[in-house]
């Protein structure tokens, strides 16, 4: 009776979060579901929680609507971007095969959970008429939510326990048990906020250790619930198994730490041979290290021993100490339940073959991923082709249908998969390979130079003609499938890239129409509508999208600014404040709280933060020229022409960074460097008043000279 009480009460008082995955929605007067922001606060501290993605599906399925959901991870959802992801791909394949059929792609895989968090998420979905589950998860067995390498929480426990401390978080009242067990207990987590991969690198897992028992057995059990809810449900299921790169990707870490720096000279000497065998002789005593595995595994690829190689790359996977990637354990698995399930209702896609390009190598690589497990527009289109052939198959044969398949140029024109949007994600992607655990692996440089020849080669197409027939073919795509966010979303983007801001903003309007609920659309608005000088309707945006994504870091900072531009500092420093809470390192944000600092007048303190800034991320120019023009304001000539030099350095083409440079040289009398300042910030900004007369005034005292 007393919990009774006190449940009634915390729900009254509003205490807590919804835990259901879907929630109701009224959309344009129709009934929705979409996705739940909370839902993840059931396996996840607040400030680590993942969200799914954004998705809508009518309450009640329409007559004719052939409904598949995806269920998995990252890899799943189509992470850096889902809009050009595996399911994207197979989507426009399906709608080309069977023109009378309108296919519902519910797409509710997100980063970083596993099968513990896919199983309610899996018994919701088997109660909304799914016709087709294809089920993609693996990677993040090890270290998602009690995973033996997870950083949110106990590591790998038995499965009834799992089981009993998720059911418990449905109630309110659990939910208030479980965040004062946390407090008290001080329970680990990762830090304040999400941090990616490298929140992992100080849990690295040895390969024999017993915890990895734990998390097989609970993935098997939690696989075999996932396929009896949706069999029960009466859906047919597209199980997979996970493929990953094996080829061409290192380990993120090796326990134990081997030398090798023998068989590598050998290689370098070009005796493959020798090195083999000092390989060997090393895995006598550390058969277990990932490094000499992988390294073992190139050795016996170069020397074209395919079979061998797959051997021990497949040892490096599943040796590796920060477990990112489905092992070969995993796969079995996932081929064992298809065995145990077999029938029309379960069908086994073994993507680890399907996926291998063909050759003797037999394994996929950098042709398929950007980098561990998250695939490229070809890794992309190649699976969710293989997903549209399977579910072909699986499609009542009645139902009338075109022949072939469309090429992956084809369906890149009916996603929308221009060459400004492909440019954006190759962008993306090598940002986050230039932090930890990617950018200490060996081959990151080259890997980043890969990324940088391929951006530069799509910006060269970059012309009024491209850009012409892009905006038309979007223009087209949004006619066929008005609801569909996804184009409309990249279609945005697309303009926002051309510098067309006023347009981009109007799109965000109609994809804030289909998607009330989302925080992109207000975020994105609150972006555009800063930049066009509407600081008030920004600041609107802006405050909606942080307060239906709290965790929205970089909502927060652009709220700052646009509060700072309106000179509201105490209220943009409370917005810094919380975004640096959630990123205390975060370099940008700690520059813009020293540029309301030196709008406010104190200069020493935004001297000191701007200092920091540049500490944090040298790479930063603007902090760079800020420090510059505060130690220039406090006649220390001699730093801040050191930091002119290095703002203008990193960013060449800004006028002012030039200009203050050429003032800065002219008062240390270096004349000719002056002008040479001045005249490339004319060519910059030719109305440049400022550079037209200091540049007159340098010739006059070279000539006095």
């Amino acid at each position: 009776m007393l919990l009774a009480v006190l449940e009634a009460s915390l729900r009254l008082g509003g205490y807590g979060f919804a835990p259901h995955f879907f929630k109701p929605q009224k959309i344009g007067g129709e009934n929705f579901l979409v996705q739940n922001d909370d839902f993840s606060f059931r396996f996840f501290p607040r400030a680590t929680a993942r969200s799914p993605g954004a998705l809508r599906l009518r309450a009640q399925k329409p007559p004719g609507t052939i409904r598949i959901f995806i269920l998995g991870e990252s890899a799943a959802m189509g992470d850096p971007e889902p809009s050009y992801g595996p399911a994207r791909f197979m989507e426009v394949q399906l709608r080309e095969k069977f023109p009378g059929v309108t296919f519902e792609v519910v797409n509710v895989a997100f980063t970083a959970i596993n099968s513990h968090v896919i199983l309610p998420i899996a018994r919701e979905c088997a109660r909304h008429d799914g016709d087709f589950w294809i089920v993609y998860m693996g990677n993040n067995e090890m270290v998602g939510p009690f995973g033996a390498a997870t950083v949110f929480g106990k590591q790998a426990p038995p499965l009834p326990y799992v089981r009993l401390v998720t059911a418990v978080q449905t109630t309110r009242t659990g939910q208030l048990c479980t965040e004062l067990a946390r407090k008290f207990l001080h329970e680990k987590t990762p830090g304040t906020s999400w941090g990616g991969m490298q929140m992992f690198l100080n849990s690295q897992i040895a390969s024999d250790s017993p915890l990895k028992e734990n998390v097989y057995r609970n993935f098997e059990k939690n696989l075999d619930d996932i396929l009896r809810a949706g069999t029960g449900s009466g859906a047919k299921i597209l199980l997979n198994t996970v493929a990953v790169n094996l080829k061409d990707y290192p380990p993120f870490a090796s326990l134990p730490a081997v030398s090798l720096d023998e068989p590598r000279r050998l290689e370098t000497n070009g005796d493959l041979a020798g090195a083999e065998k000092i390989y060997a002789q090393i895995a006598t005593q550390n058969k277990n290290s990932a490094e000499l595995q992988f390294r073992w595994g190139q050795n016996l690829l170069a020397q074209k021993n395919y079979s061998a190689a797959r051997e021990h790359l497949q040892l490096a996977c599943d040796n590796d100490a920060l477990p990112f990637r489905t092992d070969a354990r995993e796969n079995g698995i996932i081929r064992a339940a298809a065995k145990k399930f077999a029938g029309d209702r379960v069908v086994l896609l073994d993507t680890v073959v399907e996926l291998s390009p063909p050759g003797p190598e037999k394994m996929c690589g950098e042709e398929t991923f950007y980098e561990h497990v998250h695939f490229n527009f070809d890794g992309s289109h190649r699976l969710g082709l293989a997903w549209a052939e399977q579910l072909e198959k699986m499609i009542p044969s009645a139902q009338p249908r075109n022949s072939g398949w469309l090429t992956p140029t084809e369906c890149e024109t009916r996603l929308g998969l221009s060459d400004w949007n492909r440019t954006a994600v190759l962008e993306h992607m090598a940002g986050r390979l230039q932090v930890p655990p990617f950018s200490s692996q060996p081959n990151n440089p080259l890997r980043l130079e890969k990324l940088a020849a391929q951006a530069k080669d799509l910006r060269a197409k970059f012309s009024a003609e491209n850009a012409a027939a892009t905006k038309t073919n979007f223009l087209t795509l949004i006619a066929r499938t008005p609801e569909d966010f996804y184009v409309r979303q990249n279609y945005a983007l697309f303009l926002q890239s051309l510098g067309d801001r006023p347009a981009a903003a109007e799109e965000w309007r109609r994809v804030h129409e289909l998607l009330p609920h989302d925080f992109l659309a207000y975020f994105q608005l609150g972006r555009l509508l800063s930049l066009q000088g509407d600081k008030t309707e920004a600041e609107a945006q802006l405050r909606t999208a942080v307060k239906l994504r709290p965790s929205l870091t970089e909502g927060r900072i652009e709220l700052g600014n646009v509060l700072a531009a309106q000179n509201k500092f105490s209220e943009a420093l409370a917005s810094y404040a919380v975004a640096q809470t959630q990123r205390p390192r975060d370099a940008q944000t700690i520059f813009h709280i020293g540029k309301v600092h030196a709008l406010q007048g104190d200069r020493a303190r935004a001297m000191e933060l701007y200092r920091e800034s540049v500490q944090l991320n040298p790479a930063n120019w603007e902090a760079h020229y800020e420090l510059a023009g505060e130690l220039d304001a406090a006649g220390q000539l001699d730093e801040a022409l050191t930091e002119f030099s290095a703002a203008a350095q990193l960013n060449p083409k800004y006028s002012r960074a030039r200009f203050n440079l050429g003032v800065l040289l002219a008062k240390h009398q270096r004349l000719d460097e002056a002008q040479r300042e001045f005249e490339e910030a004319l060519r910059l900004e030719p109305s440049f008043r400022g550079a037209e007369e200091s540049l007159v005034k340098i010739q006059i005292l070279r000539r006095k000279k």
